[in-house]
């Protein structure tokens, strides 16, 4: 189970870091998230144009 969890993972890229710290209470984060939101917006856990 260990070997199949482990091949079947991906990459951590710049969003899943950001909200990992988000979720951490990271201050920095959350403050930026908080201007995101006032301004209407979220921030997008898939980059690409579509998100």
């Amino acid at each position: 189970m260990f070997v199949a969890a482990n091949r079947a993972r991906r990459a951590i890229n710049r969003l899943d870091d950001f909200h990992a710290a988000l979720v951490a209470g990271d201050e920095d984060a959350v403050e930026i998230n908080r201007v995101v939101e006032a301004a209407g917006l979220r921030v997008s856990r898939q980059t690409g144009s579509q998100s």
